[in-house]
């Protein structure tokens, strides 16, 4: 890595103003990437696709608010057959802001290009 390392101070840190950071769920999972890590087959898979139903269609999580929005799950590891699966045997319907890839290029190396800014709006409605 050639890049030089960008720094900034903690007395201009404390004084520049600075946007509040958005949640999706309120207090829980921020705007932008989130990662999920864990034990093999403790579930994971199961609630972050629950939490992408919840978050797609504006309902809470936990008693958590939520921001409605377009989702995309990028299930890397999984088979669309098991996805659809699991979406019959969650509670209520798909929604069609809901996307899913089982392929995709790696953040930093085209990621970035690929997703659709349009299809992953936050809905007016809500």
């Amino acid at each position: 890595m050639s890049q030089k390392l960008v720094t900034v101070d903690a007395d201009t840190l404390v004084s520049t103003p600075l946007p509040k950071l958005s949640y999706i769920v309120d207090g829980l999972i921020p705007q932008g990437i989130s990662l999920l890590c864990g034990a093999s087959k403790i579930g994971k898979s199961w609630m972050v696709l629950w939490l992408a139903m919840q978050v797609a269609q504006g309902l809470p999580v936990w008693g958590l608010s939520t921001i409605r929005c377009g989702v995309l799950y990028l299930c890397l590891e999984d088979t669309l057959p098991r996805i659809q699966d699991r979406l019959y045997k969650l509670p209520g319907e798909a929604p069609d802001n809901l996307r899913f890839a089982q392929v995709s290029a790696q953040i930093g190396n085209g990621l970035e290009t690929q997703i659709n800014p349009a299809k992953f709006k936050v809905f007016s409605d809500v």
